[in-house]
């Protein structure tokens, strides 16, 4: 606080004189204006002195008084603008905090099994290595039939005078690996039934048999007969 306010109402005042200056004249008028109470006596005017000691001690016992309420309840001190009755602007509110980013999820990618096609042959280990005799035997009396239908009935019906009744014809071919059949031949060709061996060849051309591990070349005899 600074003494000159005290004694010519000069510098600058301290906030809690300035509240006692305010709060004595609404005290004072409130005990004059008290039912019952007599006026008193206006005091003599006091000298410069007296007023400046009275100040002093008014100041001294604010600030013990003061001092003592600051030590019991450690408050902020009040602000000379809101003494004077001016309006504070609002405290801005407390900057929220940012929100946490949620942490990311990395996914593993999906594992990729391979694709099996399956293949149109058998594996080789599993394929029988050689032929046997009556898998090819059966696959020969499927078509019997269709060689004496196709080849030896036309023949027959064409056949000179004094042709043979009986002919014997032998196809020689080889059976690949996936079972088709390659290099198909008959013979021998017979002079009174000359596309005889011809037609034989190509009927067994068409065959097909079962894979194997392994080609086999076959002879195969047709014998034909009137009858």
């Amino acid at each position: 606080m600074a003494d000159d306010y005290l004694w010519d109402r000069s510098g600058t005042p301290d906030p809690d004189v300035l509240y006692l200056e305010r709060l004595l004249p609404r005290v004072r008028e409130h005990v004059r204006r008290a039912p019952g109470a007599d006026p008193a006596p206006a005091p003599p005017a006091p000298s410069r002195r007296r007023v400046a000691l009275h100040g002093l001690a008014l100041a001294a016992c604010v600030l013990i008084g003061v001092g003592g309420f600051r030590l019991a309840t450690p408050t902020a001190a009040p602000d000379p603008a809101a003494i004077r009755g001016e309006t504070l602007p609002p405290s801005p509110p407390p900057a929220s905090a940012a929100p946490t980013p949620a942490p990311s999820v990395q996914r593993a990618a999906p594992r990729r099994h391979p694709v099996v096609v399956p293949s149109a042959e058998p594996p080789p280990d599993e394929l029988a290595s050689e032929r046997s005799p009556a898998s090819i035997a059966a696959v020969v009396a499927q078509h019997r039939a269709e060689v004496k239908s196709r080849c030896w009935e036309p023949a027959l019906a064409q056949r000179k005078d004094g042709a043979a009744t009986t002919v014997r014809v032998t196809a020689s071919f080889t059976i690949e690996k996936s079972g088709s059949v390659t290099s198909a031949t008959a013979g021998p060709s017979s002079a009174d039934y000359p596309s005889l061996a011809g037609c034989v060849a190509a009927e067994v051309g068409r065959w097909r048999f079962g894979p194997a591990g392994a080609a086999v070349s076959a002879r195969l005899p047709f014998v034909f007969t009137e009858g």
